[in-house]
């Protein structure tokens, strides 16, 4: 599975935005240019302005922005770029398989059964009992720790480790600008 750096509106009931209006955004702030197919879905190669946008750590990262075959755009491996999905009706929990358990906000102790809170057909309403300090809480107010998000709408940005790049403020500025709602990140 390749590694992605997901970003979405802090509110998970946030009332989607047109995905055509994001993508505008992106492109007027030229983190995303020209379309391709990959996986049967369009996806955006990185715009003039990626590395500005997208901060990357570290002193020498070492970033493809184009694929050196057929294969990777079609598989969508070993470069950056960028999918905007169709927004989802619900909102929906999306977490990568090394996930670190999350933590309870209150007392801040390891959540270690947290994996059945994934398949709760009603994110927002499930509800999870802490053991340790008896509070209850959503699940989208547990502290994920950058490994896992809740919303309906989300922006994928292929190619990118774990810890390797955060969006600089000025994507996160004009993304809540657009949406009237703050935006976060994390990674999977």
């Amino acid at each position: 599975m390749p590694h992605k750096l997901y970003l979405h509106p802090t509110s998970p009931s946030q009332q989607h935005l047109d995905t055509r209006l994001i993508e505008d955004k992106l492109l007027n702030l030229e983190l995303i240019e020209q379309r391709f197919q990959c996986q049967n879905q369009t996806h955006f190669y990185a715009g003039n302005r990626f590395v500005e946008l997208v901060i990357f750590l570290g002193c020498s990262p070492a970033i493809e922005f184009t694929p050196n075959s057929t294969e990777q755009v079609f598989n969508g491996e070993g470069f950056c770029h960028i999918h905007l999905p169709p927004p989802r009706h619900q909102p929906i929990l999306i977490g990568g398989d090394t996930n670190q358990p999350p933590r309870c906000p209150t007392c801040r102790t390891n959540i270690d059964d947290w994996q059945h809170l994934i398949n709760a057909n009603d994110i927002i309403n499930t509800v999870h009992h802490c053991k340790k300090c008896n509070q209850q809480h959503t699940i989208d107010q547990l502290k994920w720790r950058k490994t896992a998000g809740i919303a309906q709408q989300f922006i994928e940005i292929w190619g990118i480790y774990p810890n390797e790049a955060v969006p600089s403020e000025e994507l996160l500025s004009a993304l809540r600008q657009l949406s009237q709602n703050e935006w976060d990140f994390f990674y999977v």
